[in-house]
Parts: structure tokens; C-alpha cells; sequence
């Protein structure tokens, strides 16, 4: 009560906001409340969201997907699918492609070249995980073909 009574729900500590403190620290009851409670969780663009899959805390990782959070996921690294993958988590990898289609990316940089979803899942070696990966990728060029605008680029190593 005293963090609402006293406005201060939305102040920056060093890791970054109150709910990236909580969910650090393990404390889930709190960041569920400073969710409930209406602290932005778009301040820091997908911080907590990055901190929730790496913590391996689903629970938190939800409610911020269900919240709607907005995600940063212009260098792979700040891509919470890319994350999800890698730490093999197959729930979070599912609910991120359902909920956020614009995380199905390539990336091209000095260290990769055409690096696909796919391409990440496969490097894991985790069956469950390529498969959920797949079965999202058919999913979303069935619409794209359908609805005429469909890009290949993205989906180099795409295979049945």
C-alpha cells in the first residue's frame, strides 16, 4: 500500500524497474502485484519479460504476455523467443509465437547471416522445441501465402 499510496509503483532502481527487481530476486507474489497493481511493464522494453525467461519463471513470463508487453526484438539477443529457445523452455517458446508474430525474424549481422527461428531451434537439438517452431512456421506461411504477402527471406532452412 505504501508503493501505491505514495506513487511509486514506476521508479527506477538499478535493475531497471521495481517488477525486474522482484522477479531477479525469485519474489513472484510481488511481481504479480506490482503487475495487478499497474506498473508499466513497457517501460524498459521487455526487460522483465527477458529476466522472467531466464529466472525460468512461466508464471511471470504469462502474465506479462497476457498483459500485452512490448518487446524489443531488434538484435537477437533482446528477442525473448530466441531466448526462450535456447534455454529450452517449450511453453514460453510456444507462447511467444502465438502471441507476438513479429519475433519470427531473421537476423544478418557480422556474426550470422539469414539466421532463422528455425535455424536457432535446430542448433538446440531439442525435438520438442523444433517442432513447436515448425508447427508455428507452417502456421504463419499458410496465412502469409493466403493472404499474398509472403517473404521467403526470413524463413531460409524451413524444412518439413
Amino acid at each position: 500500500d505504501y508503493i501505491l499510496n505514495n506513487n511509486l509503483i514506476n521508479i527506477v532502481v538499478p535493475e531497471g524497474s521495481l517488477l525486474n527487481y522482484a522477479i531477479t530476486e525469485g519474489k513472484e507474489k510481488e511481481a504479480l502485484w506490482l503487475i495487478e497493481n499497474g506498473i508499466d511493464i513497457n517501460a524498459f522494453d521487455g526487460l522483465e519479460l527477458m529476466t522472467a525467461i531466464k529466472k525460468n519463471n512461466n508464471i511471470i513470463a504469462k502474465k506479462l504476455i497476457d498483459e500485452g508487453i512490448v518487446i524489443n526484438s531488434r538484435e537477437m539477443n533482446d528477442n525473448p523467443l530466441v531466448s526462450a529457445i535456447r534455454f529450452s523452455n517449450a511453453f514460453l517458446v510456444e507462447e511467444l509465437m502465438k502471441n507476438y508474430r513479429d519475433l519470427i525474424v531473421a537476423y544478418s549481422n557480422e556474426y550470422v547471416r539469414n539466421c532463422s527461428i528455425l535455424d536457432i531451434a535446430e542448433r538446440t537439438k531439442n525435438e520438442k522445441i523444433i517442432n513447436i517452431v515448425k508447427k508455428y512456421l507452417v502456421w504463419f506461411i499458410d496465412v502469409k501465402i493466403n493472404s499474398r504477402k509472403f517473404d521467403n527471406s526470413c524463413f531460409s532452412g524451413l524444412s518439413s
